[in-house]
């Protein structure tokens, strides 16, 4: 049985859990089948890309800096929200590098799109910061600092979650 400081928690995993799914697929559908390009190539090279767009600036810039960032945050924070303490910076890094290599190998085999060693790194980074955003958050939740009070079950001790 299900004790009533249990419940919440349980809620908000299963919710967390829903959105994540919703964001995958609406990640999948944004990065492999929307937006195809006539000449997909492929980058290999660290920071190739991401040089040239902060020299030509405009909206391969927006596109491929702050989109690519922007597109992973919501994995950083349903992460952070899903996993609670067993949640963690090389946890966050490592699933969304590898959820960005999936995609960029895909895109890669697709032809429909262009395969990109920096967004790998923007991916990853978007991640890890919508993992700082949710540590924030939680900081906030609890009051400020570290020494606040923690109004979050998953926050607690063992002991003094009954």
């Amino acid at each position: 049985m299900i004790g009533a400081r249990e419940e919440p928690a349980l809620r908000r995993k299963f919710v967390a859990a829903a959105l994540l799914i919703a964001y995958l697929a609406l990640l999948v559908h944004l990065t492999l089948f929307r937006f195809r390009v006539a000449h997909a190539d492929r980058n290999f090279v660290p920071f190739r890309t991401i040089a040239h767009d902060l020299r030509v600036g405009g909206r391969e810039f927006l596109i491929n800096g702050p989109g690519n960032l922007a597109a992973f945050v919501p994995m950083g924070l349903l992460l952070a929200a899903l996993l609670g303490r067993r949640c963690s910076a090389p946890r966050v890094a490592a699933i969304s590098l590898a959820l960005s290599l999936v995609i960029e190998v895909l895109q890669g085999y697709s032809g429909r799109r262009v395969a990109d060693v920096d967004d790998l790194l923007l991916n990853t980074a978007g991640g890890l910061i919508g993992y700082g955003l949710a540590l924030g958050a939680r900081r906030l939740a609890r009051g400020g600092g570290r020494g606040g009070e923690s109004r979050n079950v998953d926050d607690l001790p063992a002991d003094q979650k009954a």
